[in-house]
């Protein structure tokens, strides 16, 4: 959360390293000068945060004065208040969007919230309207996208906005595919007038 001088950041899960493992940076040669050197007395260890193997359960930086975000002040006295208030902002957040970001384990968070019984929803089929020239497509599973394309040799094109339909001949079937993440996604074919 920021306020645009000051930025809280909560760590729900303290036992996940700031660096999480991935197999294209681990293989930098700065990585493994950066392990060469955990454990070592530094001249400034904050700066050696992003190394660390644990996390704070809150973060507080005053980003006018500290942009790289080093000097962390969640413990400091004299930001308390503003570590109260923006604290307040996010459990407001929180609450109001319902996110589930900490349901767990994740599987228990799926079944409850986005695949009731573990059973994946299938996102509605496109439908297809055809008015003065223009091919209109539309989809009823809230926050889906839709594709279309005249032969599969052709790249998918997200549908944005009506338009008017480039095939001729034997290539006046459209392709369109109706998917929102997380569900199956929906095929349909559609001869053009």
């Amino acid at each position: 959360v920021s306020d645009g001088r000051y930025r809280y950041v909560r760590n729900d899960l303290t036992g996940v390293p700031h660096l999480i493992p991935n197999a294209y940076r681990e293989n930098l040669t700065m990585m493994a000068d950066l392990e060469a050197l955990r454990g070592q007395e530094l001249p400034r260890p904050e700066l050696w945060q992003c190394a660390s193997t644990q996390r704070p359960r809150e973060e507080l930086y005053d980003s006018a004065s500290d942009p790289w975000e080093v000097h962390d002040l969640a413990a400091s006295e004299d930001h308390a208040e503003i570590l109260a208030r923006l604290r307040e902002v996010l459990d407001l957040w929180i609450e109001d969007t319902g996110d589930l970001g900490l349901e767990l384990p994740e599987a228990a968070m799926v079944s409850a919230h986005l695949w009731p019984g573990l059973r994946q929803p299938e996102t509605m089929a496109a439908t297809m309207k055809f008015d003065q020239g223009l091919v209109r497509l539309s989809c009823s599973t809230p926050g889906a996208s839709i594709g279309y394309r005249t032969s599969d040799d052709e790249p998918w094109s997200v549908y944005t906005a009506p338009f008017v339909p480039s095939a001729s001949g034997e290539d006046r079937v459209l392709q369109v595919l109706a998917h929102r993440i997380g569900f199956a996604p929906a095929r349909g074919r559609f001869t053009l007038p």
